[in-house]
């Protein structure tokens, strides 16, 4: 490996690792946490984390709990194909036959 170029390139790649990997902490933390914040907090990340207050932000965001859900009942997953009206936003089992109408 005597070309310059490829060296170069070895070492910038190193330099990523070794200084990306930290920079991104916050990030990686959100992400791992499944955070329901994780894009917002890797934009703060991105964009301010180099000033060192942007960062540690990042960071103690990172580590705060997500939120928990909404309601403590898990929804039934949604059966493949399932149709459901517009206006009610209710299941629709089937169509009436002679009218056409949905049936609940």
């Amino acid at each position: 490996m005597d070309n310059p170029a490829i060296q170069l390139i070895y070492q910038l790649i190193i330099l990523f690792i070794i200084f990306g990997g930290p920079y991104f902490a916050p990030s990686i933390v959100a992400f791992c946490r499944h955070h329901h914040n994780a894009w917002p907090i890797f934009a703060l990340n991105l964009f301010t984390g180099w000033t060192g207050i942007g960062w540690v932000g990042a960071l103690v965001w990172s580590l705060m709990n997500p939120a928990p859900p909404k309601s403590g009942a898990t929804a039934a997953p949604i059966p493949v194909g399932a149709r459901f009206d517009p206006q009610t936003g209710r299941a629709i089992k089937g169509y009436d036959p002679e009218t056409g109408a949905p049936i609940f």
